[in-house]
């Protein structure tokens, strides 16, 4: 999809790491330090619609860049979440990827779950 920006970020030069298949770009207005982008190359829309070889290319991004993010940040947890859908600031499917603090992880836990640890429905 030519006017998609993710589809464009597959050329750009701040990636982290990029296989035939997908990469995973430093973003441009990052929410925290060490905020980044996995998408695979290919504009889709939803996890169905990837080959096996998208597939395993996606998930061979994400494992190299959660590894690269727990050396440069020790100490933190590495979050990352599928986006997709009408929250999604793209139609490419694509994960945002983050560190975080212990205490920053158990407040997202405890803002995703009711008192008796029941997941909320949104």
């Amino acid at each position: 999809m030519a006017e998609c920006g993710l589809c464009k970020a597959y050329q750009e030069e701040r990636y982290v790491i990029r296989n035939p298949y997908s990469s995973a770009v430093v973003i441009t207005n990052p929410v925290s330090n060490g905020h980044i982008m996995a998408m695979p190359r290919e504009h889709k829309s939803y996890l169905n619609e990837l080959t096996g070889g998208e597939a395993v290319g996606l998930n061979k991004v994400l494992a190299y860049s959660k590894n690269v993010l727990s050396q440069m940040f020790p100490g933190k947890a590495i979050v990352h979440g599928l986006q997709r859908g009408k929250h999604s600031t793209y139609p490419h499917l694509h994960y945002q990827m983050f560190p975080v603090s212990v205490g920053d992880l158990a407040l997202l836990y405890a803002s995703a779950h009711n008192q008796d640890g029941r997941m909320l429905r949104i």
